[in-house]
């Protein structure tokens, strides 16, 4: 069975509108992840009844910064003292390096699908 045009046309829309929530949830989670603060997460796993919610926060990314780099991360914390300076340059760019992993990790799509549904059972 063909789809309709209309059909086909929903679908792509959906599709955009699904990218356009992926990529505000990730923008959100780096600037409060960033931050040190903590970014609740919500989505509705397929197969499971209810949604679930996966909290991140800066322990996460201290764990996700120590899993990248341990060296690195163990340099620049020793490095504190002598050179406060670039040891801070250093953990800034570990940091930003586990909150992007800890973005590519988590899950966005299922969280934008949920966010999509949750939003069109509340107009309803």
């Amino acid at each position: 069975m063909r789809q309709s045009h209309m059909q086909h046309q929903r679908e792509i829309d959906r599709a955009s509108d699904i990218e356009l929530d992926m990529e505000r949830i990730e923008q959100d989670m780096r600037e409060i992840l960033l931050v040190g603060r903590e970014f609740k997460l919500r989505y509705h796993p397929s197969g499971f009844l209810y949604p679930r919610t996966t909290v991140y926060d800066r322990d996460d990314v201290v764990d996700m910064m120590i899993e990248l780099d341990a060296d690195t991360h163990n340099r620049a914390v020793m490095m504190t003292r002598t050179d406060p300076i670039e040891a801070a340059k250093i953990l800034t760019q570990l940091m930003a390096r586990a909150v992007e992993q800890i973005i590519g990790l988590a899950k966005t799509r299922e969280a934008a699908e949920y966010m999509m549904e949750d939003d069109r059972s509340k107009a309803a």
